[in-house]
């Protein structure tokens, strides 16, 4: 049976386009994709991961066949039914790929979903998505994605489905994630530090970070995400690889013309792209910078994205 304690219900912010499919049968998978915490540290720590064919309804997920990322501690207690275990941690570099579902032998439809927090609320999401699959987890694709408020301790939400859609949108204009993957720092071994990123619609237009939620993998676990998009030049977040991913997921289809980074002290990247992707999964460049052979410290850099 579902928890009922603490609960509170969550509206998502968006939708994905495309057309409604069968009313019966649906889906025979499902999986949740953790995009953010609300935490400085970002592992991801909950205690239940529930869905229901009808709201309030008896739980189904443990019913299915666990399938998840890399990175994972006790997944199986997500689907336990008991609100005193915990499970899902995952380290930093692991946060923005990880997820975590079952797939089922039986397809279903589906209405509603419930997610608890563990000891602290603080590791729990503050944005993630949902995505389904049709064909037992060879192909997924995106529900919808949330961003819901802080969470208390073991604090259960309650978040609506809305009628199971076949993503249509694959071209740039319909992306709801961009990030910035740098794939070098300016300093072979050094760190890359990012002050500020921005995404705007048009050159010199206002930045769009705003309603969603910023996102980061292979980062140093001291500092916050959300300084990525504080528009506070002295805090910054600290790639500790060659691989550290910046970005920012929107609430609605975000087209991107023009994107900022602030570099901090001996932080500037070298070479990096800028992706955007539309379920969170598959992603695509939009742009390639040339060599940044010399960063001064402290200082931005404008990029147009044809």
């Amino acid at each position: 049976m579902p928890f009922v304690a603490a609960i509170s219900s969550v509206a998502a912010m968006d939708n994905f386009d495309g057309v409604v499919a069968n009313a019966v049968g649906e889906i025979n998978g499902l999986r949740f994709w953790s995009i953010a915490t609300g935490t400085t540290s970002a592992s991801l720590i909950m205690s239940a991961f529930e869905a229901s064919v009808t709201p309030g309804g008896a739980d189904m997920m443990p019913a299915g066949t666990l399938v998840n990322s890399v990175g994972w501690t006790n997944p199986e207690n997500l689907f336990d039914g008991n609100p005193g275990t915990e499970g899902g941690r995952l380290t930093q570099p692991d946060l923005a790929i990880g997820w975590i579902g079952r797939t089922f032998a039986t397809p279903r439809t589906l209405a509603e979903i419930r997610l608890r927090s563990g000891s602290s609320g603080g590791n729990a999401p503050i944005a993630f998505i949902v995505h389904a699959t049709k064909d037992g987890g060879t192909t997924w694709f995106p529900i919808q994605i949330y961003f819901p408020s802080a969470w208390a301790a073991n604090e259960t939400k309650t978040f609506s489905v809305p009628a199971i859609r076949a993503v249509t949108g694959t071209a740039r204009a319909d992306a709801r994630f961009w990030r910035w993957s740098v794939v070098a720092p300016l300093v072979s071994g050094s760190l890359a530090r990012l002050a500020e990123i921005e995404m705007r619609a048009t050159i010199g237009g206002p930045d769009q970070c705003s309603g969603g939620a910023a996102f980061a993998s292979s980062f140093d676990g001291g500092d916050n995400i959300p300084r990525l998009t504080d528009n506070n030049l002295t805090t910054n977040l600290q790639g500790t690889s060659a691989n550290l991913r910046a970005g920012y997921a929107f609430p609605a289809k975000t087209n991107v013309g023009q994107a900022m980074i602030h570099a901090s002290t001996f932080g500037g990247p070298r070479f990096l792209t800028l992706d955007w992707s539309v379920d969170f999964f598959t992603w695509t460049t939009a742009l390639s910078p040339p060599d940044q052979v010399t960063w001064p410290d402290n200082t931005t850099r404008l990029f147009t994205v044809p």
